[in-house]
């Protein structure tokens, strides 16, 4: 199925993201980077046997597709969120991939110097 249009999705600071709250699959939201930077459509499965897709279409400002991207998340899903990891003044992603009562393992996305993004590790 087609992803929603990006303006038809609420934002993930006001869904369960902003609660920390864990759950088995995520409403579908948007994460604005700013003017002119790229729009991230985040979705997912549901869990399955404590497993699930969790996805993030990342697009242009025409709202044309730039990247995929997915990783499987365990547990329960938790809402990715943007930081500048590496200091470079771009948005970085951090997607939770296991969430447990104490800790949260994620994958790291850095953001290149053409909008997309690069899986760095965990």
């Amino acid at each position: 199925a087609a992803a929603p249009a990006a303006a038809a999705l609420q934002t993930c600071e006001v869904t369960e993201a902003a609660t920390g709250a864990m759950i088995d699959q995520l409403s579908s939201c948007t994460i604005a980077l700013g003017d002119g930077q790229p729009t991230l459509q985040v979705s997912s499965d549901a869990m399955a046997e404590g497993e699930g897709k969790l996805r993030i279409d990342v697009t242009d400002a025409s709202g044309a597709s730039l990247q995929q991207i997915e990783e499987t998340a365990t547990g329960t899903f938790s809402y990715p969120y943007i930081e500048d990891i590496d200091g470079d003044g771009a948005a970085d992603i951090m997607v939770p991939l296991l969430t447990g009562n104490v800790n949260t393992s994620y994958a790291l996305w850095l953001k290149t110097a053409d909008g997309t993004f690069k899986r760095a590790g965990e």
